[in-house]
């Protein structure tokens, strides 16, 4: 058997057609006499919505003091909005850099804008195995977040060891700031290379390249009183052209087999310059102490 819904005679069923939007219900039900009331609002991806129309094309608008006099159909009508792009491949514009990642075929460089972005908590799946280059429009106008979201204005941050290039197989970021954390732990998650051209870098770095990291031309900005790079997670580790502003402790040269396997880690420091305030402190701090292949 097959029910049918019969409306009360007293009742009309008014019926909205999103001409391509999303809507959460296409109609209503509502007394014979009564006004409409209020109207669903749809979406629809770049475009805006200009309201009820008793046309697909033309019309009349209606609004909540309407009252139809018989069963209808009303229409959305839409008026193009021209997207947003943060970030380009090329000539093709992405709304967020997560969708130029995305993207992006091995080997492509992404041109991000000024302003804050963040690969925390995206999907990771899409970059893996990938080769690409960030672009930014310098460090006093891009600026990258490792560990966390962009944070919103006013608000709180905590920073954690960022999984979203997990297996990613490099990654260059330049002529951007890099803003992380002071707290253990911090930096990109089984990142297999990853190269800092031309960056200013804030804070801590403890996961780097499981294969190679490499700064070039950068500025970095240790914590307080602690080391800004431990080559925690790096067999290689290069630093080239660049300057460190420290408290004194400035790289920390630790691992274990967990970490890396029984290699060697390998530090090259070239043309460098250690600002630091305190006397006394190792700029270079070699420990092999939780080496378990000693």
């Amino acid at each position: 058997k097959t029910a049918h819904l019969e409306l009360d005679t007293n009742k009309l069923k008014i019926l909205f057609e999103p001409n391509g939007g999303i809507i959460d219900s296409n109609y209503k039900i509502i007394n014979i006499g009564d006004q409409i009331g209020d109207l669903p609002i749809p979406t629809k991806e770049d475009y805006s919505f200009d309201g009820w129309f008793t046309q697909i094309d033309n019309g009349t608008m209606i609004d909540a003091n309407t009252v139809p006099n018989s069963e209808v159909t009303y229409y959305a009508h839409w008026t193009y909005v021209e997207p947003t792009y943060v970030a380009w491949i090329g000539d093709t514009g992405y709304r967020t850099l997560h969708e130029a990642t995305e993207a992006a075929k091995d080997g492509d460089t992404i041109i991000v804008g000024e302003g804050e972005y963040s690969l925390y908590g995206t999907n990771k799946n899409a970059r893996t195995g990938k080769t690409f280059t960030i672009i930014g429009q310098g460090a006093d106008k891009t600026k990258f977040y490792i560990g966390t979201k962009v944070p919103t204005s006013g608000g709180s941050v905590t920073y954690k060891a960022d999984y979203s290039l997990d297996n990613t197989e490099k990654v260059t970021f330049k002529d951007m700031t890099i803003q992380t954390g002071t707290s253990d732990y911090l930096g990109f998650v089984r990142l297999n290379n990853v190269v800092y051209d031309n960056c200013v870098i804030n804070g801590k770095l403890e996961y780097n390249g499981y294969e190679s990291s490499t700064f070039v031309n950068s500025t970095l900005n240790c914590p307080n009183n602690d080391y800004c790079i431990w080559t925690y997670t790096s067999p290689v580790i290069t630093f080239d052209g660049c300057t460190f502003n420290s408290t004194g402790k400035t790289i920390n040269v630790y691992s274990n087999a967990t970490n890396i396997g029984n290699r060697d880690i390998i530090v090259n420091f070239n043309n460098n310059i250690v600002n630091g305030n305190s006397t006394g402190k190792t700029v270079l701090n070699i420990n092999d102490s939780n080496r378990s292949d000693d």
